[in-house]
């Protein structure tokens, strides 16, 4: 009768643990609406291909991610069985979604950047007050109020930039991203009197990073729209088939990169079980960088899929290479900061990246090869690495990256 006992209690056990770590149906369904703006956001740089394009993208994407980011993280700090604490999801997922789709005129003239300060001033500030009022720890009202005071801030900026000229909208929304980062990186402090001890919380750092994990492959899917609209308007001929190709190579070796390397120093980062909360917040501000990275790499791919024997540019090498450079370079930070090992093969890879962004007059399709195979090297050479890692038990590599 015991014995019985035991195992129902196991049993509940188990099933309670799945329950937590496990990605509801409604954070998947968040996620699309942001994974839709990183799609908003690529077509709009591919369609402003200057260095001007670019830093406006940034600009754009700090308080896109920010918001999933802020959303997704109070989601975690909460007892997900509760229906009410859903509420800023729902909201979020609402005015994301009219969000997204102002994008394309943030920098217009006039007063149609509304279309995307708007939605994100109601669906940023609305969460946090949603969060702060309903939830029950006193912990996460208390960091709720400090994201509330950080975005205050950084709304001033945004707001002014609705007054101005598309030129000076831009530096007026560099200052409120540089805000919003700041705040994200310090965790939003409001002095010593309201630090918060996150050793203490009740945070489930499994969940935050499955959210990640699934949020980046969805986001990698923007390069293979990318592929494809690519090859669709250019046609099935050899060159651009071989270009398509060797974006599906690069495609494949960023996954990698992160499912052999990344999410197995994350399985053995001691701040998951010293400080989940700190750990879930580590990783939350790499994703920034590395997702972010996906936007150009995804631009480039659709030009020199298009147009493979394509004369190589300063511009389309910076697209190419700097999207893998943000990618590695978030990744090896990360490595660091966890193991405290400096990650050398990252690091000779950005290397070699900055070297063939610097040969800007080699035809795009070779620049393409390049990226590929330095992603692919790099990828093997961690995958020995980590085999190696675990050769007292060669299946516990396999069962990691099966997650």
């Amino acid at each position: 009768m015991n014995d019985t006992t035991m195992q129902d209690d196991a049993s509940d056990s188990a099933s309670m643990e799945e329950r937590t770590t496990a990605v509801t149906a409604i954070e998947l369904l968040f996620d699309l609406v942001f994974v839709a703006a990183i799609g908003q956001l690529a077509t709009t740089l591919h369609d402003h291909v200057t260095w001007r394009g670019g830093l406006e993208t940034i600009v754009l994407w700090v308080p896109l991610y920010l918001l999933w980011a802020n959303t997704s993280f109070s989601a975690t700090g909460t007892i997900t069985e509760n229906k009410s604490l859903r509420r800023p999801i729902l909201w979020v997922l609402f005015f994301g979604i009219f969000m997204a789709a102002g994008i394309p005129v943030a920098f217009e003239d006039g007063v149609e950047c509304l279309a995307f300060v708007a939605p994100y001033l109601i669906a940023q500030l609305g969460q946090v007050a949603m969060t702060w009022f309903i939830h029950g720890r006193e912990e996460m009202k208390l960091h709720s109020r400090g994201v509330m005071v950080w975005h205050c801030l950084s709304a001033i900026g945004w707001i002014i930039g609705i007054f101005v000229e598309p030129h000076a909208r831009l530096w007026v929304w560099v200052a409120a991203a540089i805000v919003e980062v700041a705040g994200a990186l310090l965790r939003h402090p409001l002095g010593s009197r309201n630090n918060i001890d996150t050793t203490e919380w009740q945070f489930d750092t499994a969940h935050m990073l499955e959210r990640i994990r699934l949020f980046l492959i969805l986001a990698l899917g923007e390069q293979i729209v990318s592929i494809v609209t690519g090859l669709h308007e250019a046609g099935f001929h050899l060159l651009n088939l071989l270009a398509a190709t060797t974006s599906i190579v690069t495609f494949f070796a960023l996954w990698w990169l992160y499912i052999w390397d990344v999410e197995v120093i994350l399985e053995t980062d001691p701040a998951e079980h010293d400080d989940p909360a700190e750990s879930g917040a580590r990783s939350v501000t790499v994703q920034m960088v590395l997702a972010l990275g996906l936007i150009p790499l995804a631009v480039s791919d659709e030009i020199i899929v298009g147009e493979p024997a394509h004369h190589g540019s300063l511009t389309l090498t910076a697209l190419a290479c700097g999207g893998a450079i943000l990618y590695l370079a978030a990744q090896a930070w990360h490595i660091h900061k966890v193991t405290g090992h400096t990650p050398w093969r990252r690091l000779v890879a950005i290397l070699a990246l900055v070297i063939v962004a610097a040969a800007s007059f080699i035809p795009a399709i070779v620049t393409n090869a390049l990226v590929a195979t330095i992603l692919v090297i790099t990828a093997v050479m961690s995958r020995r690495h980590h085999m190696k890692h675990f050769d007292r038990d060669p299946t516990e590599h396999d069962r990691i990256v099966e997650k």
